[in-house]
């Protein structure tokens, strides 16, 4: 049975939650109650937890870290290994291609920035670098 992951409201007033860090990458299994995401509320850093245990799978293209998802917004699915899950649009915010940052002195061509974790790799952020 596929189970969503989406951002929860944790309080009256919260509108958004912002994706602070992946604790558990696409593809491996979790364990309800495991916690496999960290968002920043408009009050606390808090840890979602998986609502049931199989597989992650179909996370959203745009939620990334710095990615603000608004409440009640499928990120994700939990499914057993080979069932099938919903492919949902991305987020607005989804960065599709790197946007070019500088020009290369020698070779006059625009450089882009590597914008995408290499495979097992996790990132961390430090929720007072944000710019809100």
């Amino acid at each position: 049975m596929v189970v969503d992951v989406f951002m929860p409201k944790m309080s009256d007033h919260m509108e958004a939650g912002e994706i602070l860090e992946w604790l558990v990458l696409e593809g491996e299994a979790v364990e309800k109650g495991q916690p496999i995401l960290v968002i920043m509320t408009d009050k606390a850093t808090v840890e979602l937890e998986a609502p049931a245990s199989g597989l992650l799978k179909g996370v959203r293209g745009g939620v990334v870290p710095g990615a603000s998802i608004p409440v009640g917004e499928t990120i994700a699915f939990i499914a057993a290994e080979g069932e099938n899950v919903p492919v949902l649009p991305g987020f607005g915010g989804e960065i599709s291609a790197p946007q070019a940052v500088e020009t290369s002195s020698q070779t006059g061509l625009l450089q882009t920035p590597s914008i995408h974790p290499q495979v097992g790799q996790r990132i961390r952020r430090n929720p007072r670098a944000s710019t809100g």
